[in-house]
């Protein structure tokens, strides 16, 4: 087995998927986490993160970075990739617009300054951008296997894990938010009941995002 050595910021974030396949696995790895404003400029600084940033995950001697490719790569290793090429393209499909979904998170909490220019970025997230999202997938699910399961195939892959990490951040802004798509409410409780899952959800640091 190879060492695993995951680096990104004391939060969730882009990070927080990729930690939760680790958990879903039970694959132990280092989580090795960088305070973003007192030690990421010297770190940044160093060359030795691929496109000067992270997350970025140490295979051994070698090291990935971009928080998607790690992991596909790390669902390869653990059997949380789909069945067919159809089902991998659905799976990025579904990643892929949870960090749409994240990026209109971020602008913001993070990157907007103007107070309204920020309110009224959040405002277009929560009445329009969410809706859309959320709609969309409750639909995907209930189209397979009637939403009993997970999002794509038959069995647990790794978009159920990053739509269970986005829906975290945005359950966090508003508690309501998978009230109106019941099958998507559900699944976000199964993949959290799922025991593996819910001791690192129990274990890991409480951070702010």
């Amino acid at each position: 087995m190879p060492q695993y050595k995951l680096h990104y910021f004391d939060g969730r974030g882009r990070g927080e998927g990729c930690r939760l396949i680790f958990a879903a696995a039970g694959v132990d790895y280092e989580d090795i986490r960088i305070d973003e404003d007192n030690e990421w400029p010297a770190e940044k600084s160093t060359g030795k993160y691929v496109f000067g940033q992270v997350p970025c995950l140490d295979v051994d001697d070698v090291r990935i970075t971009q928080s998607r490719a790690i992991a596909r790569y790390l669902a390869t290793q653990f059997g949380m990739m789909g069945s067919s090429a159809m089902d991998n393209a659905k799976i990025d499909m579904i990643a892929d617009t949870m960090e749409d979904l994240f990026e209109g998170w971020a602008q913001f909490i993070f990157k907007i300054e103007d107070e309204q220019k920020k309110a009224e970025a959040k405002d277009v997230y929560e009445t329009s951008t969410v809706p859309t999202v959320l709609g969309a997938l409750e639909k995907i699910l209930k189209d397979n296997n009637g939403g009993k399961g997970y999002l794509v195939g038959p069995k647990l892959t790794w978009a159920d894990l990053f739509f269970f990490a986005q829906m975290d951040t945005n359950l966090q802004l508003n508690p309501k938010v998978l009230d109106d798509y019941p099958a998507l409410k559900a699944l976000y409780k199964r993949v959290g009941d799922l025991p593996k899952v819910a001791a690192w959800v129990q274990k890991r640091p409480k951070t702010d995002w």
